[in-house]
């Protein structure tokens, strides 16, 4: 089964370009074959050396946007081929809502992240295995994008309430997420509360996670307006 693509290709051929009509009168075979060269190999800077008997004829088409033909055609592989690669076209194409192009480029974004993991893998289970059995070792080696997180000051107002109300047991995601490599980080010990305490300490509990929640809420809604 064809594709439409194909028929358009097939109209642009007939109806694109002008047909070239060669005429002679004589029986010769090497000047018709010479004629039919002319016309088959015509193209830029093309001249023909012919007979006063001979003549070359050209049948233009009659419609008057013939350009658009091929125009539209490379407009609409265009298009076909942002939307196979990458799975939406207002980055690409012309676009006039900012909440849909937002849309677009969060699709995009995901896009990029997944081609990114599968070369990554591709480059990992079989680049590199390949490289080891002609003599480079990278046995044990692994292939990753360098991509830097983007920490805005509402990601740093959120760690900083999550590291003052909430205990971890280490702090590796916070090291590793803001590039801190040549410090160690350390669990704050405090001493154990009496009954009396316990029960204050409950209660303001509860309070500072309402709180909390509270203000991580806020900052999302803030986040997610702007």
């Amino acid at each position: 089964m064809r594709l439409p693509r194909a028929f358009w290709t097939d109209f642009a051929e007939i109806f694109g370009s002008p047909i070239r009509v060669g005429r002679t009168n004589t029986n010769d075979i090497a000047a018709v074959d010479r004629m039919e060269l002319y016309l088959k190999y015509m193209g830029q800077k093309s001249y023909a050396v012919i007979d006063q008997d001979e003549e070359l004829e050209f049948k233009e088409t009659n419609r008057s946007d013939a350009h658009q033909i091929f125009n539209q055609l490379i407009e609409r592989c265009n298009t076909e081929m942002s939307k196979a690669i990458a799975s939406q076209t207002m980055t690409s194409d012309n676009g006039s809502s900012m909440s849909q192009a937002e849309v677009h480029e969060r699709i995009l974004g995901r896009r990029i992240k997944s081609i990114s993991k599968s070369f990554a893998f591709f480059v990992t289970d079989t680049v590199f295995p390949m490289l080891s059995k002609n003599g480079f070792d990278y046995s044990g080696y692994t292939f990753e994008f360098d991509t830097p997180i983007e920490i805005t000051q509402t990601d740093i107002a959120q760690d900083t309430m999550l590291l003052q109300n909430l205990a971890f047991d280490n702090y590796d995601h916070f090291l590793q997420k803001y590039g801190i490599t040549n410090a160690k980080a350390t669990k704050k010990t405090t001493e154990q509360p009496t009954n009396q305490q316990n029960s204050l300490s409950i209660s303001a509990g509860i309070e500072n996670i309402a709180t909390l929640s509270a203000e991580i809420d806020s900052l999302y809604n803030q986040r997610c307006q702007h």
